[in-house]
């Protein structure tokens, strides 16, 4: 739309067709924004009226004023906001100076980076609270294992140390569960450090199976088959040994009898195989597609 620059006199446009239609004014334009007083429209009003071509254009976001409909009542109740830029320059038609207004309804647009910021809020607030809950937690839970393994190591009924590894596996299993919370939190904070640093495949099969034989039946035979050989590797022992108990714990769950073997061996100078072997139930061929 163009505007006269400071006449409140209406330019006439003509269409296509040939037909006469009345613009808008500046005055009129503005108007159509919600200003907080009419002090602060008639600044920019008297702003946007000053420009000359050359100068930088003015630019803003403001509410629309609701548009009544053809019987006279409010339209939708939705608010509507427009990016507006108002750039000084000339009336094609006349040759008297004008503004060349762009006006764009950028409401959907506010709306979704509203919802992103809630978004971010809550997540923010969330992982917060999985910290908190984590710290809360380990600290009864530890006293719990510490104490299990103190009676299991001491007690002298057989029925009292099952009793003890029971609870012992099952705060161990616990604690794991607390620490893929926190696992979590820590990815969607993109705050996930990895710790590079020379890892020996024998130590952490060893160390796999210590934690998983609770948790296997006793006719399941156990083993991990990596050699002491094999040259360390560069990794994160941690994450590593965390990606390996899964797959062993998911094994020890499906498998009742039978064996569960953990091997691994260097495929080449940047490749390194683990492998979690069982003779469980294993996968449905339709459900492979859904996992992998």
């Amino acid at each position: 739309f163009y505007f006269h620059e400071s006449s409140e006199a209406e330019r006439l446009n003509r269409s296509t067709e040939g037909e006469e239609k009345p613009s808008l004014t500046l005055r009129g334009m503005v108007g159509t924004c919600v200003w907080n007083s009419e002090e602060e429209r008639e600044r920019m009003l008297a702003k946007i009226e000053e420009l000359k071509v050359g100068a930088e254009p003015i630019v803003f976001e403001a509410k629309k004023k609701p548009v009544p409909s053809s019987n006279g009542s409010v339209g939708e109740a939705r608010e509507r906001w427009h990016h507006l830029t108002f750039v000084p320059t000339f009336d094609p038609v006349t040759g008297q100076a004008a503004v060349l207004v762009n006006e764009q309804d950028v409401t959907d647009l506010r709306q979704m980076q509203q919802s992103k910021v809630e978004l971010v809020v809550a997540q923010r607030t969330q992982n917060e609270f999985l910290s908190a809950l984590s710290h809360e937690l380990n600290t009864p839970l530890n006293g719990i294992i510490s104490m299990s393994e103190l009676i299991g190591e001491t007690a002298e009924s057989p029925d009292l140390q099952l009793q003890c590894s029971t609870i012992l596996t099952s705060g161990k299993q616990l604690l794991s569960l607390i620490k893929d919370m926190m696992d979590v939190a820590t990815i969607q904070k993109a705050a996930l450090d990895l710790n590079h640093q020379k890892t020996f495949l024998h130590e952490l099969g060893a160390a796999v199976c210590k934690k998983i034989a609770p948790l296997v039946s006793s006719r399941v035979q156990l083993t991990f088959d990596i050699d002491k050989a094999l040259p360390p590797i560069e990794g994160d022992f941690a994450r590593l040994e965390q990606i390996v108990y899964k797959l062993a714990h998911n094994a020890a769950k499906f498998t009742q009898e039978g064996f569960i073997r953990i091997s691994a061996s260097i495929v080449d100078a940047d490749l390194c195989e683990i492998v979690v072997h069982d003779s469980g139930t294993g996968i449905p061929e339709d459900k492979l597609p859904t996992i992998f």
